[in-house]
């Protein structure tokens, strides 16, 4: 048996791929079970600390710290390797290395003080939007996104960033905290003066 580590599962595909660590708690395992009769379909090695997203045709694992941090694809289908890219520090004092989204135009990933987005059938960086976050407890920062522009939530700022070019143009958004929102937009929850408003 396995017990669940307190990374959240994700989607991909049709498997919820979990990090798990066996009962006799040597190593580590990404294990992919099925969505449908929940019978496990594949097992890859882990590493700590694993942060997991999903979109249709790849499960997308950030794994490591410091310099040795990496994003990796696999098939959710067999679990095969399909990219993995390295992705540096910039020496930030408060460093965050997390995924963030799987969209269609790439993968989300927050990293240090920024954010990058990630060719999802390459892993190549597509672009690299740095100094946006405020601190490693940031919330998640995609408001909404379209074909063209993400509008990402930093530094208290409303910051809307090109999907091609990763081109920038930031508001300021009047003290008001957005606390998380729905990917299109309908549905955002903000702090201000201590209330908080839908």
């Amino acid at each position: 048996g396995f017990d669940a580590d307190s990374g959240s599962p994700a989607l991909a595909g049709d498997v919820v791929l979990v990090h798990a660590v066996p009962e006799d708690g040597d190593g580590n395992e990404l294990v992919a079970y099925d969505v449908t009769t929940g019978e496990r379909r594949w097992t890859a090695p882990a590493e700590l600390p694993p942060s997991l997203a999903g979109g249709a045709t790849a499960a997308i694992v950030a794994t490591g710290e410091g310099d040795s941090r990496r994003v990796r694809a696999l098939d959710p289908r067999t679990g095969e390797q399909l990219w993995t890219t390295a992705v540096g520090t910039d020496g930030s004092s408060t460093p965050r290395f997390r995924i963030l989204h799987v969209l269609d135009e790439g993968v989300l990933v927050a990293v240090d003080s920024g954010y990058v987005l990630l060719d999802a059938a390459t892993g190549a960086t597509r672009w690299n939007a740095p100094g946006l976050v405020d601190s490693v407890f940031d919330p998640d920062p995609l408001v909404m996104h379209d074909p063209t522009r993400l509008l990402l939530y930093g530094q208290d700022r409303l910051i809307t960033v090109d999907v091609e070019t990763g081109a920038m143009s930031a508001t300021p958004s009047d003290d008001v905290y957005v606390f998380t929102t729905s990917l299109t937009g309908e549905v955002v929850v903000t702090l201000d003066s201590g209330r908080v408003d839908v």
